[in-house]
């Protein structure tokens, strides 16, 4: 894998990222104001070879860089304004996972598995809200899992996860739909956060009661356990335990 300096204005900082890589391995192509960090518009980034920089090149960046210490808006011609986007890298041992998500695509990017490196595509309906690697097999190896909520005032939850087969490739795991399962559907109505404790995946939400309006639920908090099992067409989560708190 190769390398190359990019020049980032205007505070001349240096980093790095892949050759050919769909997305900035910082900001996942997300747009921003130079100068402010709340801002969704794309840093201007230029790349050249050391020693880059020659009379003639240096006067024709001068607007770019008077541009940016004003605080005005440059703007990726490649990519449009996505308040949903999200990029996170995630580290495990020797192994690196790019997620990124902009404009509905979820991408999963591995590095470290087997040889070379793998790409995992797909459109997601909601927001991408959170992304973690974790062993829930002890096998050794890791499993990549992202945090989906959907749109609009139920937020609903999912999980999109990816298990390792012995280091070598990575294939999807299946979640299966809260609504869809009896043991834990029972005033639910959405508003699911996920996150791992050990070698468990957890998931916790409202119970509502009869009659609880969407933004008012009165029952219980309830939190479900899954392990990661073997299943006929692949890995999956199981529930194995449930509690109410």
């Amino acid at each position: 894998m190769t390398y190359r300096p990019v020049w980032n204005l205007p505070t001349t900082s240096f980093s790095r990222c892949y050759d050919g890589a769909e997305y900035d391995s910082v900001t996942g192509h997300r747009l921003r104001l130079i100068g402010f960090s709340w801002a969704q518009l794309h840093s201007v980034r230029i790349d050249m070879p050391l020693p880059f920089f020659t009379t003639r090149s240096l006067i024709a960046l001068a607007p770019l860089y008077l541009a940016t210490l004003c605080g005005c808006a440059v703007v990726n011609p490649n990519n449009a304004a996505d308040i949903s986007a999200f990029s996170k890298d995630l580290d495990w041992d020797d192994d690196v996972f790019e997620v990124r998500c902009a404009d509905g695509k979820l991408t999963v990017r591995t590095f470290g598995q087997g040889e070379g490196s793998e790409v995992f595509e797909q459109q997601i309906e909601g927001t991408v809200v959170g992304a973690e690697a974790a062993d829930l097999n002890h096998d050794g190896f890791p499993e990549v899992l992202v945090y989906v909520t959907s749109d609009g005032s139920g937020s609903y939850g999912t999980v999109i996860g990816y298990s390792s087969n012995n280091g070598k490739s990575m294939s999807q795991i299946y979640f299966p739909p809260t609504a869809e399962n009896s043991k834990i559907s029972q005033g639910y109505m959405g508003h699911d956060t996920f996150s791992t404790a050990e070698d468990t995946l957890v998931q916790s939400f409202p119970v509502y009661r009869p009659g609880d309006t969407n933004s008012n639920p009165t029952g219980p908090t309830r939190q479900v356990q899954y392990a990661l099992v073997e299943g006929e067409g692949g890995r999956r989560f199981e529930v194995s335990r449930t509690f109410e708190n």
